[in-house]
C-alpha cells in the first residue's frame, strides 16, 4: 500500500477520460452521492457510445 497514495473526493463531473487507477468510467457514480436517473442515463450512454474517443477509454 503507498502511504503517498491519500483519499481525494471524486470531481462532480462524470468521470470521461484517463483511466488511471484501473477504474471504469461511471464505477464509481454512486459511493460518494446518490446518482439520479439523469446521471445513470449519461454514463449509459457514453458507455454505448461508438465514437472513437468512448472506445479509448473503455480500454
Amino acid at each position: 500500500m503507498d502511504k503517498k497514495a491519500g483519499h481525494n473526493a471524486p470531481k462532480a463531473t462524470l468521470p470521461q477520460a484517463e483511466n488511471e487507477k484501473g477504474t471504469v468510467p461511471g464505477q464509481q457514480i454512486g459511493l460518494y452521492s446518490k446518482a439520479d436517473n439523469r446521471d445513470v442515463k449519461q454514463m449509459v450512454r457514453m458507455l454505448n457510445s461508438p465514437e472513437e474517443q468512448s472506445q479509448k477509454d473503455r480500454g
